[in-house]
């Protein structure tokens, strides 16, 4: 899965931005799955290598509330509403990935 996830799922998110009609310049956070430390700053260089803006907010939830599935993405978006890293009309990129390789990306305006 870590391999996976390092080398595949970065294409994904930026492919999800493509679908979407935004370009990458214009995401204000990246806010993926937390499994991984690793895997995340993985994406996040992916996306910044492609594009992104060096100071792209990335979510990083996995450090305070570990792994917690499917959950993972509205905790990390809540903790970083909280802490003020995004603010209502925000563009996020998100992309989820877990058992049986599966995998999905979104853009959207944070609530």
């Amino acid at each position: 899965m870590f391999r996976w996830a390092t080398t595949k799922i970065g294409a994904v998110a930026i492919r999800a931005a493509e679908a979407a009609g935004v370009d990458l310049a214009d995401i204000d956070a990246l806010v993926t799955h937390q499994a991984n430390l690793r895997i995340i700053d993985a994406i996040a260089k992916k996306v910044i290598a492609a594009g992104a803006r060096p100071d792209l907010t990335v979510a990083r939830d996995i450090i305070t509330s570990g792994n917690t599935s499917s959950a993972s993405i509205p905790l990390a978006l809540d903790r970083m509403r909280a802490a003020g890293e995004v603010s209502s009309g925000d563009v996020v990129l998100s992309v989820a990935f877990g058992a049986g390789l599966t995998y999905a990306g979104q853009v959207f305006l944070c609530p």
